[in-house]
This record gives C-alpha cells, sequence and structure tokens, in this order.
C-alpha cells in the first residue's frame, strides 16, 4: 500500500506521466491510485489538452462559424441597404442561436458541438433559399460553402473526441 502512487482520472491515460499532465492540467474527477493499478486506456477528462492536439476542426468550426455571422450581418446590411436598427433586430434573430452556442464551442464542449450540428442545418437550408434567387445566388453559395465547413469540421471534431475518450458527446 506505501507504494509509488499515481493518478487515475476519468478518460485515457496511456502511462503514468500522464496521469502528472492530467494531474498538471486540473482536472476535476481524479483517483489516487497504486502505480500498478493505473492500466492503460482509463480516461483524462482534460478537454484543454484534446482540443491542442485535435485544434485544426475545432480551428475550421470556430473561423466558419464567426465567417457566417459576418456574411448574415454583412447582407442583412446590405439587403436593408444601410445599418438601422431593424437591421441589427434581424441580424441578431438570425444570429442568436449561433451567438448562443459559442461559449461552448470556445470551451471545446463536445455537447456544443452536436448541438451546432443540428443548428447549422438551418442555416444552410436559408442558403439554398437564398441560391435560388438570382440577386442572392452568390450570398446563398457563400452561406452553404460555411455550413459545410462547418458540418465537416464538427463531423471532425465529434468523431475526434469519440476516438480519443470513447464516450459519447
Amino acid at each position: 500500500m506505501g507504494g509509488d502512487k499515481r493518478l487515475r482520472s476519468v478518460s485515457f491515460v496511456r502511462s503514468p506521466n500522464d496521469a502528472k499532465l492530467c494531474l498538471a492540467a486540473g482536472l476535476a474527477r481524479l483517483e489516487v491510485v497504486e502505480a500498478n493499478e493505473v492500466a492503460p486506456g482509463t480516461a483524462c477528462t482534460n478537454l484543454g489538452d484534446f482540443s491542442m492536439r485535435h485544434g485544426n476542426a475545432r480551428l475550421l468550426v470556430l473561423i466558419s462559424a464567426y465567417a457566417l455571422l459576418i456574411l448574415t450581418f454583412l447582407r442583412t446590411g446590405l439587403m436593408l441597404n444601410m445599418v438601422s436598427i431593424a437591421g441589427l433586430f434581424a441580424w441578431g434573430i438570425q444570429a442568436l442561436p449561433m451567438a448562443l452556442l459559442l461559449p461552448g464551442l470556445h470551451a471545446s464542449r463536445p455537447r456544443t458541438y452536436a448541438w451546432l450540428g443540428f443548428i447549422v442545418q438551418f442555416y444552410f437550408i436559408h442558403g439554398v433559399l437564398l441560391a435560388f434567387n438570382p440577386d442572392r445566388l452568390v450570398w446563398g453559395l457563400a452561406h452553404i460553402a460555411l455550413t459545410v465547413l462547418i458540418f465537416c469540421g464538427l463531423i471532425a471534431f465529434i468523431r475526434r473526441y469519440r476516438r480519443e475518450f470513447g464516450a459519447e458527446p
């Protein structure tokens, strides 16, 4: 019982050194166990470390989401030929679903990424509706391209999360 103690957490620890990294990262749920009890494959719930290693998908989602919000703002402003209170209100209604999820996206919460997969479909539908109007074809195609980028980034992030942590988001 007095042997070398290591930390085991709730997600994947591949070696005792990984357990030390999990402790340094400030995990919430850790157990102190004997060193021989730390089995490869136990969990490390630190999403910050996960995001650092798999940041490309996360970065793609964040950049595309902000670009979609900016595109929506520009389209709303140009559609009304000026930026007004009514235009800002219309943009706010369109941007609200995505804006509510931005803090969770920045915190790399997998459940937020999964919810964005549902919400981005509405933006995709809106882009398709815009693309059917010849005057707004470019705006519609830009909306479609950004939503496809967001969705592909979401899929990549969630797949990597499941592979890394072996759990549902």
